[in-house]
């Protein structure tokens, strides 16, 4: 997913599901998201730029996971799942 891509999504996301309260998980999640779609660094993956394909590897793991607790804490609410 490109920098625009995820935007995008992220505009259409708060546009369509209307969130009045983002959680502190839900925050963490956009901002990591965020972070890595602007190049910035996370400690635990090191610098995003000219990811290795082992880099790749561990932030989609680290996205997957995110999106299970973030669906497992929407669905213990009764909340519908995000997709992303």
């Amino acid at each position: 997913m490109t920098t625009n891509d995820f935007c995008n999504w992220l505009a259409g996301f708060l546009e369509l599901a209307k969130p009045e309260i983002l959680n502190a998980a839900e925050i963490k999640m956009i901002k990591e998201h965020l972070d890595l779609s602007f190049g910035k660094t996370f400690p635990y993956l090191g610098p995003f730029t000219r990811l290795g394909t082992e880099q790749l590897k561990a932030g989609e793991k680290i996205h997957n996971d995110n999106m299970r607790k973030l669906n497992e804490e929407r669905a213990a609410r009764g909340e519908s799942p995000v997709y992303c």
